[in-house]
Parts: structure tokens; sequence; C-alpha cells
């Protein structure tokens, strides 16, 4: 599996999400845009990242 940076947390990965928008709510997103405003949605995110916003609700 390739290896990619997530754009949020800098880490190297095995897995971004790039269809964000069908594993998250529009919350979700919007915190994300909120507190990493360079971030695009088609950056994606890892899942590390993803489930760690669910859980806190931020990013």
């Amino acid at each position: 599996m390739a290896k990619s940076r997530c754009p949020l947390c800098n880490e190297i990965v095995e897995e971004l999400r790039y269809q964000l928008h069908l594993l998250s709510d529009a919350y979700l997103i919007q915190q994300i845009m909120t507190e990493h405003p360079e971030w695009v949605e088609e950056d994606g995110a890892c899942p590390m990242c993803i489930e760690r916003l669910r859980s806190t609700g931020r990013a």
C-alpha cells in the first residue's frame, strides 16, 4: 500500500481518506477548515486524524 503524508498531522500513513464527505458530517469538515484553513477536502486526511476529530470534536 502506498504511503502518504497526512495534511493535518503531517505523519506518514498507509492510507488517506479522500472522500471525507462520505465518511464524516459537515461539522467535522468545518472543524478541519477552521483549524487548518489551508486544507481542501480533496487533500483528504488520515484515519487517525478523522477518528481524533470525531472523538474530540476538534482538529
